[in-house]
């Protein structure tokens, strides 16, 4: 069973996780949890702009969302999360921008989506 309370993950029967702020989102996939942390200008010296982590069924972090290279928007946090029906998960900025996210060692691409 994996869920969350305010900054605490819990995955299956290991130990709570207590993250630096609230969780906002998470995504259950066969071997991971992917969390989107919530951040606001409060939260930015907490999680940076890199507010997305990936823990195995045992609680250990894999990753945290690597710095992607598109001016626009790299100084904005990550606000959703979802798979896109093929198997492949997205991640959103707060401006708009739409990014593939790559699960084994958290790089993200550009979706193609807003080009600025």
């Amino acid at each position: 069973m994996i869920w969350f309370t305010g900054s605490n993950l819990i995955i299956d029967d290991c130990e709570d996780i207590s993250l630096a702020t609230d969780i906002y989102s998470l995504l259950e996939l066969k071997n991971m949890v992917i969390v989107v942390l919530y951040s606001d200008s409060t939260d930015m010296d907490k999680v940076e702009m890199r507010n997305v982590f990936a823990y195995n069924r045992k609680g250990e972090q894999l990753w945290q969302i690597k710095p992607q290279e598109t001016l626009s928007t790299s100084s904005y946090s990550y606000v959703a999360m979802a798979e896109d029906g093929s198997g492949r998960v997205k991640v959103g900025s707060f401006w708009g921008g739409g990014y593939y996210l790559n699960i084994a060692d958290g790089t993200v691409t550009p979706d193609g989506g807003r080009p600025w």
